[in-house]
């Protein structure tokens, strides 16, 4: 069977165990290292889209069997080989049934020259802050501290624009959404929808009520309107259904290599931990035309969170509806990591949104970094549906340099309208141009759907002309091409 790669990429991988033994901030029997050469290409097919891993042969790293075997290992895989990136290429992830090995392995496996770096995987937590009244009005506070209805003026986002959703769960098929893919990476299937309802487990709507506030339609004459209005979410699940607890997220390093791999333009992360993972800042570097965010963190302190603290990752603080810090988010201390901030806090009750219930498509108020991290998501949405070419750091210096000063360590607060305003300058009035396709890694014989997510930069574009060398058929008219096969 003929390989055909094409110009884009795509991801995720398998996961297993469930209840921790060993250590409960990280995943029992399992470690990833990456090496410093290249390793070699291998001819096998991808046989499933949503799994970017490559199955490999112990016997073909004389030194690691060595070491691994006391650990009885079970497998060992290249976890992002599918996705075509070198770097990622060479990372490698062992399972192994011996967790109590965990720290001697690591000690070994860093000492080999060959080796860049070995870690644990972490298991991060959510940074839900839950408030459990029900609303059902317009007090939408959040928006109004932010001149969101100002920014609406001038656009109300496009639907070409992806936000990823990355948490324990997310009811993807709530009708104030608008969902263009969902996946759970814990249990392996197309639904990301949660195990339990709001009125048994608040927090398995965390991930739910995030997409709301950055991808809630809006003018459709029901519930709430997002910052980002018409941009499109991806939802992905990255807590296995009968986890101990809802506040884990134990598949984070799966769950952001799918959504990169599958058309997100942003990567929202409301999550964290003090571990420090080598692993995900490498997938992280892998993507620089994706913007990366992720909370602050609900703990008061200035005590570096991650993912937010990673380069290449917009780390957002709360504020309550005066603009001042919120009594629980973590802030800038000697490090760096919080860059802006954004809507939070617990004013009237919290930030209203999305939820899961018996009944499906409810609301109800949250607050925690994990709300602004999102709420700030949707603007950024809303930045990319006026200029998709922006880069991520462009745009952390729109949302940055337009913000309210706050002086309180936790950078600017958001301004919609403001930024929008930013973009708006870098328009040229020349369309803008953004294509993707979905997958790209593709056996003979498969198909792949190519997506236009072009701006009109002040004009309007009325004719696409599109071109498929080798494909079936080898060229289309209009904005949205059939599938084409290969």
């Amino acid at each position: 069977m003929k390989a055909i790669v094409l110009i884009l990429t795509c991801c995720f991988f398998s996961t297993f165990t469930f209840a921790q033994s060993y250590h409960a901030d990280f995943l029992d029997g399992r470690i990833m290292f990456k090496v410093r050469q290249s390793p070699p290409l291998a001819n096998s097919p991808q046989n499933n889209i949503n799994d970017f891993s490559l199955i490999e042969n112990i016997d073909n790293f004389p030194q690691i069997k060595e070491i691994l075997k006391e650990a009885d290992l079970t497998k060992i895989e290249r976890p992002s080989y599918y996705t075509h990136k070198r770097e990622l290429q060479k990372i490698y992830r062992i399972h192994f049934s011996n967790y109590a090995q965990i720290d001697a392995l690591l000690k070994e496996l860093n000492a080999l020259d060959q080796v860049e770096y070995a870690c644990k995987q972490a298991i991060y937590q959510t940074t839900l802050i839950p408030n459990d009244t029900y609303h059902s009005g317009s007090d939408k506070w959040y928006h109004t501290l932010v001149n969101s209805e100002s920014a609406w003026n001038t656009s109300t986002g496009r639907s070409g624009v992806k936000v990823a959703i990355i948490d324990n769960a997310v009811y993807a098929n709530h009708s104030d959404l608008s969902t263009f893919r969902q996946y759970d990476v814990a249990d392996n299937d197309n639904d990301a929808t949660p195990p339990d309802s709001y009125q048994q487990d608040m927090g398995w709507s965390h991930g739910t009520h995030c997409a709301g506030l950055a991808t809630a339609d809006i003018n459709n004459n029901r519930g709430i309107a997002s910052l980002g209005g018409n941009v499109e979410l991806i939802g992905v699940k990255a807590t296995p259904d009968n986890a101990p607890s809802s506040n884990g997220i134990w598949y984070a390093y799966s769950a952001v290599q799918w959504a990169c791999q599958n058309g997100a333009d942003v990567v929202s992360m409301s999550y964290g931990g003090t571990n420090s993972d080598p692993a995900m800042q490498t997938l992280i570097d892998a993507y620089p035309d994706i913007v990366f965010m992720a909370a602050a963190g609900n703990d008061g302190n200035s005590i570096v969170q991650y993912p937010a603290g990673y380069n290449n990752v917009i780390g957002v603080g709360s504020v309550n509806s005066n603009g001042n810090r919120s009594s629980f988010s973590n802030y800038n201390g000697s490090t760096t990591f919080v860059d802006i901030a954004s809507p939070g806090g617990y004013s009237n009750g919290g930030l209203l949104s999305t939820v899961y219930t018996s009944g499906g498509n409810s609301y109800a108020k949250m607050g925690g970094t994990s709300m602004a991290t999102p709420f700030a998501a949707g603007l950024v949405g809303l930045m990319l549906s006026v200029n998709p070419s922006l880069t991520p750091s462009q745009v952390l210096n729109c949302l940055s340099s337009t913000g309210v000063v706050t002086n309180q360590n936790i950078g600017n607060r958001i301004d919609a309208a403001a930024a929008i305003a930013c973009v708006q300058a870098t328009i040229t009035g020349d369309p803008i141009p953004d294509f993707f396709a979905i997958p790209t890694d593709i056996a003979e014989g498969e198909s792949v759907q190519f997506y236009d997510n072009s701006a009109d930069g002040g004009n309007t574009i009325n004719t696409w002309q599109w071109t498929f060398n080798g494909g079936t058929p080898a060229s289309y008219t209009g904005q949205t091409p059939p599938l084409i096969s290969y």
